[in-house]
């Protein structure tokens, strides 16, 4: 087949969290790949501006300011999405954050209280269960679909300073599993990316952290010895988006750099 089997063309597309960072990017990155995208997240500004950056390259996109725990907010995504472009062929939960309400870093499971709780897992597992759910209707009348979920180096192993994000992750790598047996007689596939440590703001002040009580860290830490891009993401999103992963479900992907093969100091306060 070539390299047509990675092609989107014709292929419609909802991107959650698409306002910026790595739902920004995928927005971009599958658009170049032929999609047509919708740009869906609270912000309508940002939203605005990555509709527009998509234009500007060439594609087609629309921006649906949208509430991803709100199920009637989802519907008039999906609503939208089948009024302009008629198909929903791929969706990609990327909605999420580690943040608490006030905006501090979750933390240890007896720090964090009942609120944040809450609020963490509302944001990064029942969005993604929610617009699933509100998603899959069409796919399974059309008998084709890609949902691809965004999960965490997180949710794969213990991470006591952020207890209820990597709980969440880990809930958003269930339903990953969950949803591909359930919707693969369909031909919906079902997969989820799991970054690891990104070049964000945060996440360099923490490794600057971490290298003070732990010297060399990011040697120790990462095979490939650099934080992830999040270009570094987008490739794996085409694949899982088209045909060329046509027979590819309920799997679970680490772009890493060699991040998931490191042991962390043990105590409070560490990685």
């Amino acid at each position: 087949m070539g390299l047509e089997m990675f092609s989107l063309k014709d292929r419609v597309a909802i991107v959650t969290g698409a306002g910026r960072g790595i739902g920004q990017a995928t927005a971009l990155g599958l658009s170049q790949a032929g999609a047509k995208i919708v740009v869906a997240a609270r912000t309508e500004s940002e939203i605005e501006e990555t509709a527009s950056q998509i234009r500007a390259q060439g594609g087609q996109a629309m921006a649906v300011s949208t509430d991803v725990v709100n199920e009637a907010s989802i519907n008039n995504l999906v609503k939208m999405t089948l009024e302009k472009f008629g198909q929903i062929d791929i969706l990609v939960n990327n909605a999420g954050g580690v943040m608490e309400p006030g905006g501090a870093l979750t933390g240890f499971t007896m720090t964090t209280s009942g609120e944040a709780w809450d609020s963490v897992l509302r944001k990064n597992l029942k969005s993604a269960f929610l617009c699933s759910k509100a998603v899959a209707k069409n796919m399974i009348e059309r008998r084709r679909g890609s949902i691809i979920n965004i999960g965490s180096m997180s949710g794969l192993h213990a991470d006591p300073p952020m207890t209820a994000y990597g709980i969440a992750k880990a809930g958003v790598i269930h339903l990953t599993k969950n949803l591909s047996k359930e919707l693969g007689s369909y031909q919906i596939r079902v997969n989820c990316i799991c970054p690891g440590l990104m070049g964000t703001p945060r996440v360099k002040n923490r490794v600057k952290m971490i290298e003070e009580k732990d010297p060399g860290f990011m040697q120790k830490a990462i095979t490939l010895g650099r934080l992830g891009a999040i270009s570094d993401l987008v490739g794996a999103m085409i694949f899982f988006a088209s045909d060329a992963s046509s027979y590819v479900t309920g799997e679970i992907l680490g772009i890493n750099g060699g991040f998931s093969g490191y042991t962390p100091p043990q105590g409070p306060g560490n990685w």
